[in-house]
């Protein structure tokens, strides 16, 4: 995961490098900024990112909107209320009624499965043929190719290394699974990056501070510089940035888990084997009696300590300990079963703000807004603002 970051940095660059050419030609005051789409923007970004660190192609829908992906991957958590009567349905209707149902949206989902199928089935057929040797992972081997075919594709290549496993898999189970590494690779994380931007166009001081760091630390943009893992993760405002911006809107709000084990009792009430339970991440981050009086604050704060050298140090529970930690900071869920792209999501998340923030300063469109007011929140599968974010950005000088 560690050899990514230069990857995430690369597409970040790309994200800025558009965005100046976006803010320079709108045809305003330079000292005025910009108005930027910015969730569609960093849904391209992230689609970049995914596309060519998990499947080793290149998309490039930052440079070219109008690739059927880029136009279709978004529609998959859109937020118009047919999508939501349609996602509701589905805890009602028998599964082989609800794909058959002569509804708008149904068909909408069937043409992004068209478009994520045309995409893959390509990279399956030619990974298949590529490792026709049968080139396994060996057990002993730390995930290690035993045959000649190790160096074909770059290592994080998702495809090609479910193909190296002993167990087989069929073009429709590859299809499923890079579908989903798809859809969650792109969207959870440029939501993330939705609303930080969000809250840092709210919290002018928390943005210049952080913008500081940045600054201080990272290479420019615009230079042939890169960064690795190491000196993103070293930026102890960044990280604090990032968590509590995961704490306040969490993309996944709800974690939904089945009862297996005969005998399980929460909170000394039976639960049956099949009962479904849900677990509300949103309500959990914002305990009062967990995060105290001003839970509902963005304070980055929350997630930093300082050493006694004086140094500022990432907390990454917020000062919390022990199960307290591990169960009520959770945008990743928890346990053996949390999230397994956290890491790769968290480098992304933290790469990519740091470009944004170093290069713009960004504030509400709707002047003196309170947080709240100017967007209408979206809960659905994932926690979006509805109808998308509107953010204006001002190209800075120096960096």
């Amino acid at each position: 995961m560690k050899d990514l970051f230069p990857k995430f940095w690369f597409h970040t660059t790309k994200l800025v490098e558009s965005l100046t050419e976006v803010i320079d030609n709108d045809g305003g005051k330079p000292s005025d900024g910009a108005p930027v789409d910015v969730d569609r923007w960093l849904m391209r970004a992230t689609l970049d990112i995914i596309a060519a660190a998990g499947f080793g192609v290149n998309v490039n829908a930052i440079k070219a909107p109008e690739n059927d992906l880029a136009k279709t991957l978004p529609l998959i958590n859109a937020t118009n209320p047919q999508a939501n009567f349609f996602r509701l349905l589905a805890f009602f209707v028998p599964q082989w009624l609800y794909f058959r149902l002569p509804m708008a949206r149904r068909y909408e989902v069937d043409r992004i499965k068209k478009v994520m199928a045309d995409a893959t089935i390509p990279i399956i057929s030619s990974r298949r043929a590529a490792l026709s040797e049968k080139d396994t992972i060996d057990p002993d081997s730390e995930g290690e190719l035993s045959g000649s075919n190790a160096q074909i594709f770059a290592d994080t290549d998702i495809i090609s290394t479910l193909l190296r496993f002993p167990q087989s898999f069929t073009d429709e189970e590859l299809l499923d699974q890079s579908a989903t590494i798809l859809a969650a690779g792109q969207d959870t994380t440029s939501i993330a990056l939705t609303w930080a931007l969000y809250l840092l166009a709210h919290h002018p001081e928390i943005q210049a501070a952080l913008r500081i760091e940045i600054q201080n630390h990272l290479p420019s943009p615009s230079s042939d510089e890169s960064v690795n893992a190491q000196l993103i993760e070293s930026l102890p405002c960044l990280a604090a940035v990032c968590s509590e911006v995961l704490r306040l809107y969490p993309p996944a709000t709800l974690i939904r888990r089945r009862v297996v084990k005969p005998g399980t009792f929460i909170l000394g009430h039976h639960m049956p084997v099949g009962t479904m339970l849900i677990t509300s991440v949103w309500g959990t981050h914002r305990l009062q009696s967990v995060w105290g009086p001003d839970v509902k604050e963005f304070k980055p704060e929350r997630f930093i300590q300082y050493g006694e050298d004086g140094k500022m140090k990432f907390d990454a529970y917020g000062g919390l300990k022990g199960e307290l930690a591990m169960y009520t900071f959770m945008p990743f869920g928890a346990g053996v079963r949390s999230c397994i792209g956290e890491r790769f999501a968290r480098g992304e998340f933290a790469t990519l703000l740091a470009g944004l923030v170093g290069r713009f300063e960004w504030s509400p469109t709707i002047p003196n807004a309170k947080i709240g007011e100017d967007i209408t929140i979206n809960f659905g599968i994932i926690i979006k603002p509805q109808g998308g974010l509107s953010l204006r950005a001002k190209r800075l000088e120096g960096w």
